[in-house]
C-alpha cells in the first residue's frame, strides 16, 4: 500500500514590515499635507509647498488659491528683503530634518495598539509619534472596524496622577486633539482625522457617557540618547 501523501507545510502569515519613523525633511510634511489639502494644485516651488501645506483655503477656488500665492509671495520677498534671501531661507526650513508625529497608521501597521473602551462600539488606537520628544499618537476607532473617527462630544481625555508615581502629575490636566488645540472648531475637523499627541507611558483616563471611567497607560519605548553635551549625574551608592 503507498503511504498517504505528506500534509502540505502550514502557510505562514506574512509578517507587516516595520515602518520607517526616521527623521524626513520637513519638505516632505509640508508637500504630503499640500497634497492632501490642495489637490486641485501641484506646488511648483518650495515657497508653494510651505503654502499650500500650511493652509486649508477653505472655500478659495483655484485661481483663488494662485491669487493668494502670488500675494503671499510678495509679502514674503518684503520680509526676507530680497526672493533669493527668500527662496534661501524658506528651502533652510523645509530642509530641517523631523520626526513627524500624528500621521494616520496603515491597517497593517505592527506597532499600533488597541484598547476597546467597555460598553461601547469604540476602541482607543495607539502608534508611535516622534520617539525624540517621546510622542505616542491615539485616537479613537470604530471596534469592528477599526474606521478612525472624531472625538465624541461626550468624551474626555485626562491625564491624572501615576499611582507609582504620585508625585510627578499632581494634578488632573483634561488633554485636547491637536486639532482642537490649533484652534480648528469641532464642526470643521474632517471626520476620522481628530487624534491626541501624548506622551510616552502617561498615566491617562477617559470619561465617558454617562461618566463611565477607563484608565489606561500610554506606552512608553527605551528613549534614544541625545549627547547634549550636558553632563548628567546620577546618584552612586
Amino acid at each position: 500500500m503507498s503511504p498517504p501523501p505528506s500534509s502540505p507545510p502550514a502557510e505562514q502569515a506574512a509578517t507587516p514590515p516595520r515602518i520607517d519613523r526616521s527623521p524626513v525633511p520637513m519638505r516632505s510634511v509640508y508637500a504630503k499635507q499640500a497634497r492632501a489639502l490642495h489637490p486641485d494644485l501641484t506646488p511648483k516651488d518650495d515657497y508653494e509647498i510651505l503654502m499650500l501645506g500650511s493652509d486649508d483655503l477653505k472655500g478659495y477656488t483655484t485661481d483663488a488659491k494662485r491669487a493668494w500665492l502670488s500675494e503671499e509671495w510678495t509679502e514674503t520677498v518684503d520680509e526676507y528683503g530680497s526672493e533669493a534671501e527668500a527662496r534661501q531661507g524658506i528651502k533652510e526650513y523645509l530642509d530641517a530634518m523631523v520626526e513627524p508625529s500624528g500621521d494616520k497608521p496603515t491597517s497593517d501597521d505592527p506597532d499600533v495598539g488597541y484598547i476597546p473602551i467597555p460598553q461601547t462600539n469604540l476602541t482607543l488606537r495607539f502608534w508611535p509619534g516622534s520617539l525624540a520628544e517621546a510622542e505616542y499618537c491615539m485616537d479613537f476607532v470604530v471596534t469592528a472596524t477599526r474606521t478612525p473617527v472624531n472625538v465624541p462630544d461626550d468624551y474626555h481625555v485626562w491625564i491624572v496622577p501615576d499611582p507609582a508615581m504620585p508625585w510627578v502629575q499632581a494634578t488632573m490636566t483634561e488633554v485636547l486633539s491637536i486639532e482642537k488645540i490649533h484652534g480648528i472648531h469641532k464642526n470643521d475637523i474632517k471626520e476620522g482625522c481628530e487624534k491626541f499627541i501624548l506622551r510616552d507611558g502617561l498615566y491617562c483616563q477617559l470619561a465617558y457617557k454617562d461618566q463611565s471611567i477607563m484608565r489606561f497607560r500610554v506606552p512608553a519605548r527605551a528613549q534614544a540618547f541625545v549627547d547634549d553635551d550636558i553632563t548628567t549625574y546620577h546618584p552612586q551608592p
